[in-house]
């Protein structure tokens, strides 16, 4: 069996959902579309509130650090101030973290209108959505509505979120690296690095294509869901002719697939989560630990002269910083995860524009109508045989009137009525004709009550009336 082109079109579109130059240069095609003077804005906004939760970061951790050492020395005067600054810096902390959130979620709605707007413009333009949805070959969108809702939807909510994700962690790891090695030297950062570039080298090791995983899933999502509309468009044509278990069929097995695929995803998501958990957060605490204690080991920066308070404050300053320095690093560890999964939503979102706008350039192209060559290939050869069309006009010749004797045949046999189920009769016969005959629609309803019409051989007949008065009905 040969694998169809449209097939390979599938199939190779899928394989381009992985992190690469096609990845980068689609995704900033995309970005310069989606981004204007009023997401730059959102983005400016954004920039400074990212900074700001850094530094409020620092200067809680020092806090921290101040009411350890208080608590230790028995201060309570000074413990007392240091709860009372903490409460105040809580409400801007709690503010911008809100803010982070409110922000986020902005850009996310903006991006998702605009690129809306920028592909209705081309996809419901002329005719291209009926060509897209409807006419087979390269230029077929596999599940528009999908992509056009459910996957732009994704794309921008991963897109905004991958910012944040990726400017403030970097902040973060040149202050609080800048800010943990004052206490540990060199050595602390050196040591934290080493673990943190060797866990990253297993972790690239054992990482999944989450890209073509991520567009997989919205394929078969969107399989499903054309399956349940196909259902709802094709409503009466499938209750009259009792094609319900049929139907039941088709979308029990698009929601198997699904279920399997997701099932699939969600297990290696699992087995990476396992791995990051020990990787990112357990093993590199033990690390951390390490780290911590390394100036007092070999005596860095005096401290072994330096009182049970001071080194109390330091090691619980340099526990907060070496928490959001882990955590930060952690998180442009992550950036990976996030990367191939909005590799698989550029993947599905770009494949649409590019149909879209190819569409748009056919349709304005002229084309000819190519004359239909007629092959004839016999079972197990593989070399076509062009028959002649002659040859072949009189096979249909005689093939025509072997049917029409046939039908005749039948008539003359069957002379008698034969009851039909539900109720009525019919014989077969030269016209068409309806004696006494009622519409019914598969709910009950009746459309035509006592219909009496006859149909002669080449006579026309037109019938009309308004939606739901059972023209369809009176011909199936």
């Amino acid at each position: 069996l040969k694998q169809t082109q449209e097939s390979k079109n599938v199939d190779s579109r899928r394989k381009d959902a992985i992190v690469d130059t096609v990845f980068f240069k689609r995704l900033l095609k995309i970005l310069k579309i989606v981004i204007g003077p009023k997401e730059a804005l959102l983005f400016a906004v954004l920039t400074v509130f990212l900074f700001s939760r850094t530094i409020l970061s620092v200067l809680i951790a020092e806090i921290i650090g101040d009411n350890a050492k208080a608590l230790v020395s028995r201060n309570w005067k000074k413990m007392f101030y240091g709860i009372l600054i903490f409460a105040l810096y809580s409400i801007p902390a709690a503010v911008v973290n809100s803010g982070l959130k409110y922000l986020t979620t902005m850009i996310s709605l903006q991006f998702q209108v605009k690129l809306s707007y920028h592909i209705h413009d081309s996809y419901i333009k002329d005719k291209n959505f009926y060509t897209a949805c409807n006419l087979g070959g390269k230029d077929r969108i596999d599940n528009a509505d999908q992509r056009v809702t459910a996957d732009i939807a994704k794309f921008s909510e991963a897109i905004s979120n991958l910012y944040a994700s990726l400017f403030k962690p970097t902040i973060d790891v040149i202050l609080f690296t800048y800010k943990f090695s004052q206490s540990t030297g060199w050595i602390g950062p050196a040591i934290m690095y080493s673990y943190f570039l060797f866990s990253g080298i297993i972790k690239r090791s054992i990482m999944p294509s989450f890209g073509r995983l991520v567009a997989r899933q919205s394929e078969l999502e969107g399989i499903y869901r054309t399956a349940h509309q196909q259902l709802i468009i094709n409503s009466e044509e499938i209750a009259f002719y009792d094609g319900s278990r049929r139907e039941k069929t088709i979308i029990n097995r698009a929601l198997k697939n699904l279920e399997s695929h997701i099932n699939k995803s969600n297990l290696l998501r699992g087995l990476v989560g396992v791995f990051d958990g020990l990787l990112v957060k357990y093993w590199a605490s033990i690390v951390g630990y390490a780290a911590l204690s390394t100036p007092w080991i070999i005596g860095i920066g005096g401290a072994d002269q330096k009182s049970t308070q001071e080194l109390t404050r330091e090691y619980i300053q340099n526990s907060q910083y070496l928490g959001n320095l882990a955590t930060a690093v952690g998180q442009l560890v992550l950036v990976g995860n996030k990367l191939t999964t909005i590799a698989g939503y550029t993947s599905r979102v770009s494949e649409l524009m590019e149909q879209v706008n190819r569409l748009s350039k056919i349709g304005t192209e002229r084309f000819e109508i190519k004359k239909e060559v007629l092959e004839s290939r016999p079972i197990g050869e593989g070399t076509p045989q062009v028959v002649d069309s002659h040859e072949m006009k009189n096979w249909l010749k005689h093939w025509k009137e072997r049917a029409d004797n046939r039908r005749a045949s039948s008539r003359h046999q069957s002379t008698k009525f034969k009851p039909l189920i539900g109720g009525g009769k019919f014989v077969l016969a030269q016209n068409i004709q309806f004696e006494h005959v009622d519409i019914v629609s598969p709910d009950g309803k009746l459309l035509v009550k006592d219909l009496n019409i006859k149909v002669e051989p080449h006579q026309h007949v037109m019938v009309t009336g308004p939606n739901g008065a059972g023209k369809s009905s009176l011909f199936r």
